[in-house]
């Protein structure tokens, strides 16, 4: 059989990279396409081994129905008359805020979240959640209440990086390569994690907290910058400000870093590398966002990022997404439960 590549890119996750699907006599084959102008041939574990999954003998090609404790194949007809039916009867005998739409990561066709808000608002119901409402949610909310959006990292002008409860080297292995590159050109980067990770290997720091103190610590550092260094948001950054330096300058460092299971001299020297480096930058993942209070944490995380870059923040979308077929008439809805 002739080897055959077809470009493509990958959708595990929103990076999107360039990759080769390559035909071949033994089977499936992903490469990394280096013509791709982003991606440029990179490709990580989780890209490179997706032909397991899709030709996997375990994968489930067709609906399932349970009956008792055993599972029987059945058809797509035949599976998706059975679920209309169960909408429709809990529609008619409950209202339509009785049904609820969850989404798995489903490896990985990110279309997936806008045909089921789709359906969900063609239902009437508001009733949509997901994998992220229990983590990446909280992430997109703790920036966008406070700052506006989520900044985007820039290695080749920011010159420190606070990284808080993510393993970059496992979670974005294309962000942790540039992240590498340039903590070898200077970058001073300081891992705040209660884990050795991979990345915590090639930190110039690692702050191991008091798991869920992460908010506290950012404070910590939000007091040390207006204190010592007099630091202050852009103008236009500054509603609330006043009331959150009132805040901080109230609270005690002993406090603080006791709660958040760090010395004195753990602090100052995370202080230095960060404020004799700016503009620096933040970044937080899944130790942040699965905390109960992990909106809280990450608006303090935000509110520190206005502080060590405050020429720099994030801009508005310039081009709107398309809209699916039908969308402009979407039924009213009531409010989620």
């Amino acid at each position: 059989m002739k080897n055959t590549a077809t470009p493509t890119i990958c959708r595990i996750c929103l990076r999107s990279c360039g990759i080769l699907v390559h035909q071949t006599s033994a089977g499936i084959q992903i490469t990394g396409n280096p013509r791709h102008p982003i991606s440029k041939g990179f490709i990580c574990f989780r890209g490179a081994n997706y032909h397991r999954i899709w030709g996997s003998g375990q994968r489930i090609k067709q609906p399932l129905l349970r009956k008792g404790d055993q599972w029987l194949p059945i058809s797509c007809e035949d599976a998706l008359g059975i679920l209309a039916d169960k909408f429709d009867r809990s529609r008619q005998a409950y209202g339509a805020r009785s049904s609820a739409f969850l989404k798995g990561e489903s490896l990985k066709l990110q279309e997936i979240s806008a045909y089921m808000r789709h359906l969900a608002h063609a239902l009437g119901t508001p009733n949509y959640f997901s994998i992220g409402s229990m983590c990446q949610r909280a992430n997109f909310m703790g920036h966008d209440l406070t700052y506006g959006g989520i900044p985007k990292l820039d290695f080749g002008r920011i010159r420190a990086l606070l990284l808080w409860g993510r393993n970059m080297a496992v979670a974005s292995v294309a962000a942790f390569r540039d992240l590498n590159a340039a903590v070898k050109r200077g970058l001073k980067l300081i891992v705040i994690d209660p884990n050795s990770t991979e990345t915590s290997e090639v930190a110039d720091l690692h702050l191991r907290i008091t798991p869920g103190t992460d908010g506290l610590l950012a404070l910590s550092f939000i007091k040390k910058a207006i204190e010592d260094y007099d630091l202050s948001p852009e103008a236009q950054r500054q509603v609330g400000w006043d009331r959150l330096k009132h805040h901080v300058l109230g609270l005690s460092y002993d406090r603080l870093l006791e709660k958040a299971g760090l010395t004195k001299d753990q602090f100052n020297l995370a202080s230095e590398l960060v404020f004799n480096n700016l503009p620096a930058g933040n970044t937080t993942g899944l130790g942040l966002e699965l905390l109960p209070i992990g909106v809280q944490s990450i608006r303090a995380v935000a509110c520190l990022q206005s502080l060590v870059d405050p020429g720099h923040f994030p801009s508005a979308i310039s081009m709107p997404v398309n809209p699916l077929p039908n969308q402009a008439y979407y039924p009213e809805r009531s409010e989620p439960v």
